[in-house]
């Protein structure tokens, strides 16, 4: 090479004081994990992945929940055409209750089977799996000519609510990125929120048999996305042995000009632990849940729905109606499940947006005291009123619509999204299973006990400052016990429930390296300079 040659190539350096240039922007990582083993890959800007595969999966698996939601609100266009003096179908009005209430009570046989079958077919086609007694039992509510065949279609479509709400759940939380698995997975009760809105306003315009009769679209939409569209969580598929489908669904979600596809399938098929996942089995699995990482999340999310329930959030969608004639309000019945179905809709949206940026721990704080100022406001004004005031009963109708608002920024919704990220990979199917069938058994005792526990405190005032502590308990509860998720790989939890219980108190993560023996958990993979 001549001098001037050279001098050219090495002026730069020169230049810059004879430093490598360096670069100042760190690069994202994202996450495969199984249940150990957490992949970690480091891509360059021009391979980086794109997102909306991911979005678009979330949303296609997720959109189940939308006749999950009109399922759960039917009751309330189902029960008072029913029991109307025109009505077609005669049924005792001490039984129209159960048909508003058996829902709740089998989506937990549902939950269980889902549990169970996610981790043998799939999650995928465990939600197809739903469809079937979901179609049937809304032909039985369409055709029922008496109440018991009109309660079998009940039944039917709670244990398919229970089947096909599981999975979805658990597909986003293994397919999305960490800083987006808190917003992708709240989409789920997002499209509930909406099935929800969809039945109050079709109970205003429509006949309760026409109404159940549209709900086929429902559920033909999300087993054409699923079918036609989205491929499997490639981490079950991995644990199945099936390899090649794995690295598709990998490169589908992660746009073909990434090349971390073939980093995350490399490090997966590396893994023992994938093997030991396949082989054991039923009795592996329930040896599982009594190891730390298995009980303590799951006494974690009990507590967390237990102060959900018993805070009354469930009320304001099963007794909505009643609710507003306790709190003396003269808004009109339908009128005022629209509110609070347009109120958790847009609110669905809402917290689909925080969960992006804020943690869970002060949303679902903030939440409870929201819940808890409400309802304390809304008891004082009620007692208010029965006790002869006037000109206040437009009060406690605006704060039920705040205590609606404040309880989907946390209370109710993130319990839910948390369900599944909480355990390892292992006993994931089967802890959320367990986990959403303790929720509804709970969220069928708090509806069920609704007006005898306002007989018994003394009135509707007093059930609501009843509330108002439960909500505070949550805030409690959620300060001492609940570990923050935000952000963190579904590793980074696993450890914090191997040597931690109580997040007030926990200890701090010894910080591994990639080379040294702290490290030899985890599989760091970086792309080549």
């Amino acid at each position: 090479m001549d001098p001037q040659s050279l001098e050219e190539e090495t002026k730069p350096w020169l230049e810059s004081g004879g430093k490598p240039e360096i670069q100042q922007t760190k690069p994202k990582t994202y996450e495969v994990v199984s249940s150990r083993i957490s992949v970690v890959y480091k891509p360059t800007t021009q391979e980086a992945p794109s997102v909306l595969p991911q979005i678009f999966a979330a949303i296609s698996a997720g959109s189940f929940h939308v006749a999950v939601g009109f399922s759960l609100a039917y009751s309330a266009i189902l029960i008072p055409q029913i029991e109307a003096s025109d009505s077609d179908l005669e049924i005792n009005k001490e039984d129209t209750p159960w048909l508003a209430s058996v829902l709740v009570l089998v989506v937990p046989i549902g939950a269980l089977l889902a549990g169970f079958a996610m981790e043998y077919v799939g999650r995928l086609n465990t939600i197809k799996i739903a469809a079937v007694p979901c179609l049937l039992g809304w032909f039985l509510i369409a055709t029922g000519s008496s109440f018991g065949v009109v309660l079998c279609g009940r039944l039917l479509t709670g244990v398919a609510a229970g089947i096909g709400t599981s999975p979805a759940i658990v597909y986003i939380t293994e397919v999305a990125k960490p800083e987006l698995r808190g917003a992708l997975v709240s989409t789920c009760p997002t499209l509930a929120s909406f099935g929800m809105l969809l039945s109050y306003i079709k109970g205003a315009y429509l006949t309760w048999r026409t109404a159940a009769w549209t709900t086929v679209i429902y559920v033909a939409i999300p087993l054409l996305l699923i079918s036609i569209w989205i491929p499997e969580s490639p981490v079950w598929l991995v644990a199945r042995g099936r390899v090649d489908e794995a690295e598709k669904s990998l490169k589908w979600l992660a746009g073909e000009k990434s090349s971390l596809p073939e980093q995350q399938l490399a490090a997966l098929v590396k893994s023992q632990d994938m093997k030991a996942l396949v082989t054991s089995g039923f009795m592996g699995r329930l040896a599982g849940l009594g190891r730390s990482t298995g009980y303590k999340p799951l006494l974690v999310l009990f507590g967390l729905f237990f102060f959900q329930q018993f805070s009354g959030v469930y009320t304001t969608l099963f007794y909505s109606v009643e609710l507003f004639k306790d709190v003396g309000s003269s808004l009109d019945p339908s009128m005022a499940t629209i509110l609070v179905g347009i109120m958790r809709l847009v609110m669905s949206f809402f917290i689909t947006a925080l969960l992006r940026r804020f943690g869970r721990r002060p949303l679902c704080m903030l939440s409870a005291c929201g819940m808890a100022v409400c309802m304390v406001v809304s008891g004082c004004i009620t007692w208010y009123i029965n006790d002869g005031g006037e000109g206040m009963s437009w009060v406690p109708v605006v704060c039920v619509l705040l205590y609606v608002c404040s309880s989907m920024i946390g209370l109710l919704s993130i319990p839910w999204t948390m369900t599944a990220e909480l355990f390892p990979t292992e006993i994931r199917g089967l802890a959320h299973g367990i986990t959403i069938s303790v929720a509804h058994i709970l969220m069928f005792f708090s509806i069920q006990c609704y007006r005898d526990l306002r007989d018994l405190l003394g009135g509707a005032h007093a059930l609501q400052w009843f509330f108002a502590a439960m909500a505070l308990g949550g805030l409690i509860f959620v300060y001492i016990f609940l570990p923050e998720t935000h952000g963190k790989k579904l590793a980074e939890i696993e450890e914090y429930f191997k040597e931690n219980a109580i997040y007030i108190k926990r200890k701090v993560p010894v910080q591994r390296t990639e080379t040294g023996a702290e490290a030899s958990e985890f599989v760091m993979i970086n792309s080549k300079a």
